[in-house]
C-alpha cells in the first residue's frame, strides 16, 4: 500500500525498477542498480553515502534523461536516495520498445 505522498514503502522497489525523485532541476527519474537494507552505499566518484535500514532501504540509482531524439538513456551518472524519496515509475523506455517493435513488424 502507498501512503498519500505515493512515496515507495520498504518492500516496494527491486533491482531494475525505475524510479523518480525531486531533484534541485526538477523531477529527476533513474533505474535501482542495488538496494542497501542495513549499511549504507557509497556513491562511486563522489564522497557522498546514503545510509539504508529495513524501515527506509537506500537505492543506489542510474540517471536517465532524454537524448535529442527523445529516447530515455542511461547517463553513467550514479545517485544515491533513501526510498522514501522516490516514486516507482514505469520503464520510461517502453514507449521508444513499442514504436522499434511497430517498425519492425510493418517491414516484415
Amino acid at each position: 500500500d502507498k501512503d498519500k505522498s505515493g512515496r515507495a514503502e520498504p518492500d516496494e522497489l527491486s533491482v531494475g525498477d525505475f524510479v523518480e525523485w525531486e531533484s534541485s532541476g526538477g523531477m529527476a527519474k533513474g533505474r535501482i542498480e542495488q538496494i542497501e537494507r542495513d549499511g549504507s552505499i557509497q556513491v562511486p566518484d563522489s564522497d557522498f553515502t546514503v545510509n539504508g535500514s529495513e524501515d527506509d532501504p537506500a537505492a543506489l540509482i542510474e540517471v536517465y534523461r532524454q537524448d535529442g531524439d527523445g529516447n530515455e538513456v542511461a547517463s553513467g551518472v550514479m545517485v544515491a536516495h533513501r526510498f522514501s524519496t522516490l516514486n516507482k515509475i514505469a520503464d520510461p523506455r517502453s514507449d521508444q520498445k513499442l514504436a522499434d517493435d511497430d517498425l519492425a513488424e510493418s517491414v516484415f
